[in-house]
């Protein structure tokens, strides 16, 4: 980039004094002459060019052409480091780089990503890995020493794997399965098959189809190899948080408290008329033992149907949609 061709000096001359305002070249100005560039304007862009090699560490060659591309390519194409330690990180150059190593997760990953270089020395390097079945992002700072993983989206959805939530729309929605008790696979959400191993609450697929209403919350082991089967909230299951003294997981029959009572009744003359709850069958009429004539024996009917609304079976209004499990990916 520099003069060499005999007319040149080694050290750069000093600057003239500027005239006029900053302007552009014109091959006429107003006094019909072309303008003329001057030893500044030519040093200026060589020394701007050299510093700019300098910057991204390329040593200029003057028997090439390709000086300029090489900065270029450096912006976009990551500098590869092999295999590294995180003292082999102090040299790297700051900009794109890639490279691999086992000191984010212990076990060797490809990681890409960008060192930057503080003016006083120390550096961050901010890396992904090349684990698209896990992606993950990792932060290294050089005055810690440690690498840290960063919380990304599968972090996150990982979290919510096996909740439990309604839907008002029953077609399947992106990341989450029907909890009707279907049967899927091992290989396919094996995050979700971990989960299920993991909350304890897996039995075998003979025992959960033998009393499907017991087992609903419980996942079934499939096929026993390949698939697995999710619970099932859509029997009649109304769902809470496990009370002192119930076992976690269990489910409990329809029950209401109970409801006593006793009378006696001897009516005069046939004309009780119980309400509510309560109706007449019949009577007999006779006298009894040390009592008056005309007496009758009534038989009394309890049936909550002329009361309240009933129903086979025992729930509280209800809204029925449909419930769904997540599937920790979307």
């Amino acid at each position: 980039m520099k003069l060499q061709n005999g007319s040149q000096v080694t050290e750069r001359p000093l600057r003239k004094p500027t005239s006029g305002l900053a302007g552009y070249f014109t091959e006429s100005g107003d006094n019909g002459a072309p303008s003329y560039p001057g030893q500044d304007w030519f040093n200026d862009v060589i020394d701007e060019f050299l510093n700019a090699l300098t910057e991204m560490g390329i040593s200029y060659d003057s028997g090439s052409v390709e000086n300029l591309a090489a900065v270029f390519r450096s912006l976009k194409t990551p500098t590869d480091l092999g295999a590294v330690t995180v003292t082999d990180l102090d040299a790297a150059p700051s900009g794109l780089i890639h490279f691999a190593s086992n000191k984010p997760t212990g076990t060797e990953i490809e990681l890409q990503g960008v060192k930057v270089r503080h003016a006083t020395g120390y550096y961050t390097i901010i890396a992904g890995s090349d684990n698209q079945n896990d992606p993950s992002v990792f932060f290294y700072h050089s005055i810690s020493g440690k690498w840290r993983r960063l919380t990304t989206d599968n972090d996150i959805q990982r979290s919510f794997v096996g909740m439990i939530a309604d839907f008002q729309i029953a077609a399947p929605r992106p990341g989450w399965l029907n909890a009707n008790g279907g049967e899927i696979s091992r290989t396919t959400d094996a995050i979700l098959w971990q989960y299920a191993q993991d909350s304890g609450m897996t039995v075998s697929q003979a025992t959960k189809d033998a009393d499907p209403m017991t087992y609903a919350a419980y996942f079934g082991d499939g096929d026993g190899a390949t698939t697995f089967t999710l619970p099932n909230f859509h029997l009649g299951h109304f769902r809470r948080g496990t009370p002192s003294g119930v076992t976690h997981g269990t489910t409990q029959g329809d029950a209401i408290r109970n409801i006593a009572g006793l009378f006696q009744s001897v009516d005069l003359g046939g004309d009780e008329n119980p309400t509510g709850v309560f109706s007449q069958l019949g009577s007999n009429s006779g006298g009894y033992a040390g009592g008056a004539g005309g007496m009758f024996d009534e038989t009394i009917k309890f049936d909550a149907s002329r009361v309240v609304p009933t129903a086979d079976e025992n729930r509280p209004y209800t809204a029925n949609i449909s419930v769904k499990i997540f599937r920790g990916w979307m």
